[in-house]
Protein backbone atom coordinates (compact mmCIF):
# COMPACT_ATOMS: atom_id res chain seq x y z
CA UNK A 1 0.00 0.00 0.00
CA UNK A 2 1.42 3.19 -0.97
CA UNK A 3 0.34 6.44 0.80
CA UNK A 4 -0.45 9.31 -1.44
CA UNK A 5 0.49 12.78 -0.13
CA UNK A 6 -2.75 13.58 0.79
CA UNK A 7 -3.27 10.38 2.78
CA UNK A 8 -0.24 11.62 5.08
CA UNK A 9 -1.45 15.22 5.34
CA UNK A 10 -4.79 13.40 6.49
CA UNK A 11 -3.04 11.51 8.89
CA UNK A 12 -0.22 14.24 10.20
CA UNK A 13 -3.69 16.75 10.74
CA UNK A 14 -4.99 14.03 12.57
CA UNK A 15 -2.46 13.07 15.16
CA UNK A 16 -2.09 16.52 15.73
CA UNK A 17 -5.63 17.05 16.59
CA UNK A 18 -6.06 13.65 18.57
CA UNK A 19 -2.66 14.76 20.43
CA UNK A 20 -4.47 18.04 21.27
CA UNK A 21 -7.61 16.48 22.26
CA UNK A 22 -5.77 14.18 25.01
CA UNK A 23 -3.47 16.86 26.35
CA UNK A 24 -6.38 19.34 27.02
CA UNK A 25 -8.05 15.99 28.84
CA UNK A 26 -5.41 15.00 30.42
CA UNK A 27 -4.03 18.86 31.81
CA UNK A 28 -7.36 19.84 32.84
CA UNK A 29 -6.24 20.08 36.89
CA UNK A 30 -7.13 23.27 38.35
CA UNK A 31 -9.67 24.08 36.31
CA UNK A 32 -13.44 23.89 36.15
CA UNK A 33 -15.78 23.18 33.04
CA UNK A 34 -19.21 22.17 32.87
CA UNK A 35 -20.03 19.06 30.86
CA UNK A 36 -20.09 20.31 27.56
CA UNK A 37 -16.97 21.93 27.41
CA UNK A 38 -15.15 18.59 28.79
CA UNK A 39 -17.02 16.56 26.37
CA UNK A 40 -15.86 18.69 23.39
CA UNK A 41 -12.10 17.71 24.55
CA UNK A 42 -13.28 14.32 24.30
CA UNK A 43 -14.65 14.60 20.43
CA UNK A 44 -11.89 16.32 19.72
CA UNK A 45 -9.42 13.64 20.38
CA UNK A 46 -12.27 11.08 18.69
CA UNK A 47 -11.83 13.45 15.85
CA UNK A 48 -8.33 13.08 15.25
CA UNK A 49 -8.60 9.51 15.19
CA UNK A 50 -11.27 9.22 12.48
CA UNK A 51 -9.30 11.63 10.43
CA UNK A 52 -6.08 9.10 10.78
CA UNK A 53 -8.33 6.52 10.18
CA UNK A 54 -9.73 8.28 6.71
CA UNK A 55 -5.62 8.99 6.21
CA UNK A 56 -5.29 5.03 6.10
CA UNK A 57 -8.42 3.93 4.36
CA UNK A 58 -9.23 6.29 1.67
CA UNK A 59 -7.17 5.79 -1.63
Amino acid sequence: MVLQWFNVVLIAIGIYVAVDGVASVLVKHGQYHNMWFDGERYVRALAGIVIIVLGIVVT
